[in-house]
């Protein structure tokens, strides 16, 4: 042939589909390849996937992982299934892929939790959607809030609905909520749950609730007050029936002018 006179050698070589293009000066020379990639088509035993899960001690597929019917061979293969990798085909099985820990295998925005063989995403406290970068995201919290029931729309009766279900820690920042001051937390939301009725008369008057403030203080059962005595300063002398309250913080002073006057300290400007 025409071939002959200027290759009379002749070669084949293995390469995977599509990989390589036929031309007519390969005929002469590779053009410098020398690699090409291999794929090759196999199975395991020569039955399927139905038959070969009845030989539990020949079943090739372990842990975390499916059987796939091949279609171009007789038999089957194993696969890892989603949110796991490794090698299906050895003892251990394969093994859960924490998605959380790389960014590229998640799309929580702001807190993702890994679960087994899946993750899920969540918003910090006080946000609100469904934490994913490709749904709704974390938005924060705000006053009003209509895609919530009817009773829990307004900020202020949201608070007190998750006071009255015992869920109030819920919607408290983990800083804030330790276990040493659960006592002290849900005293001082009671006392700002009195500060929301609706009638006023109701409502403590800002006297009451230093008074109560100053008492948690004074029990030991404030954690934000400092308790620092050089700070402290007692506005008010000795009472008398008509005189007025006063609470001075800093440079603002505040007159109450109900009932008999009681001294109350300035800590930190609180």
């Amino acid at each position: 042939t025409k071939v002959w006179n200027f290759s009379p050698c002749g070669y084949a070589f293995v390469a995977e589909k599509d990989t390589f293009n036929f031309s007519s000066s390969d005929l002469s020379g590779l053009q410098n390849i020398t690699e090409l990639p291999v794929v090759l088509d196999w199975a395991i035993d020569n039955v399927t996937c139905e038959v070969a899960k009845k030989n539990s001690t020949g079943y090739a597929c372990k842990d975390n992982s499916r059987c796939i019917n091949t279609d171009d061979v007789s038999g089957y293969r194993c696969s890892c299934l989603d949110g796991y990798q490794g090698n299906p085909y050895l003892p251990s099985g394969c093994q859960d892929i924490d998605e959380c820990k790389d960014p590229k295998l998640n799309v929580c925005e702001k807190v993702c939790v890994n679960t087994i063989g899946n993750y899920t995403c969540s918003c910090p406290k006080r946000h609100y959607g469904d934490g994913r970068k490709d749904g709704k995201g974390c938005v924060a919290d705000q006053v009003l809030r209509f895609d919530r029931p009817e009773e829990e729309r307004n900020l202020a009766m949201y608070f007190l609905a998750s006071l009255k279900e015992d869920r109030l820690f819920q919607i408290l920042d983990d800083c804030i909520v330790q276990e040493e001051s659960f006592d002290q937390l849900k005293e001082v939301a009671n006392l700002a749950k009195g500060c929301l009725r609706v009638k006023g008369e109701e409502r403590p008057t800002m006297k009451e609730v230093a008074m109560e403030l100053e008492g948690l203080r004074m029990m030991g059962k404030h954690p934000w007050i400092n308790n620092d005595s050089e700070e402290t300063e007692y506005l008010l002398g000795v009472a008398s029936e008509t005189s007025r309250f006063a609470l001075s913080i800093d440079t603002m002073t505040v007159y109450d002018s109900i009932r008999a006057p009681v001294a109350v300290p300035i800590d930190g400007g609180r």
